[in-house]
């Protein structure tokens, strides 16, 4: 439903009435999910301990899935077979994102060969064909944003001073941050 603020202007003594669509937030989320070419992919150890580390992103899907990829040998992948459970958190100066998923490893080679990009060659000298490589699969449960960009960033910091000299919290709306559920499913592997 469309919001109506009214607001006084300047110049005349007219009220002009502005009329906000309001976004679709998981359509914000894959955007900014778009935008990203690394990601913090955490997973929890069948010892319980989390673990972080940086992820290429191989691939943002449309529907919000995310592939990354890894070593079939890697302790990330060990870590998944203990508990698929994971979190992914993205940033830029000032764009944030955070998503919890279900993790699937895929050894699927025409999946590996149509995503593979040259710069892997670091982590797997052999190319596209070494046996080693594995796609790691993040379905999406649930997501959060926070965008500070463009004229965001600038009705953010607005707010904030604003916020500051009442002493109170700033304001934000679901351009600026949101939760989403994603409506994803999840197939066993067999």
């Amino acid at each position: 439903m469309p919001t109506i603020n009214t607001m006084n202007t300047f110049n005349h003594n007219r009220t002009k009435q502005v009329i906000r669509q309001p976004i679709d937030k998981h359509q914000k989320f894959i955007e900014m999910l778009s935008g990203f070419d690394t990601a913090m992919l955490t997973t929890r150890g069948s010892d319980g301990q989390l673990s972080s580390r940086p992820m290429a992103v191989a691939k943002a899907e449309s529907d919000g899935d995310l592939w990354f990829v890894c070593n079939e040998h890697s302790g990330k992948v060990i870590d998944l077979e203990a508990n698929p459970l994971v979190a992914v958190t993205m940033q830029s100066t000032s764009q944030y994102l955070s998503m919890s998923g279900r993790a699937r490893i895929s050894t699927d080679r025409s999946r590996i060969d149509s995503l593979w990009n040259e710069t892997w060659k670091v982590w797997f000298p052999a190319g596209k064909y070494d046996p080693s490589i594995a796609l790691i699969q993040v379905i999406p449960i649930k997501g959060e944003f926070w965008d500070n960009s463009g004229l965001q960033g600038l009705k953010y910091l607005f707010n904030a001073g604003k916020a500051f000299i009442k002493g109170d919290k700033p304001e934000t709306d679901e351009e600026m941050n949101a939760k989403i559920t994603m409506e994803s499913t999840w197939i066993e592997q067999g």
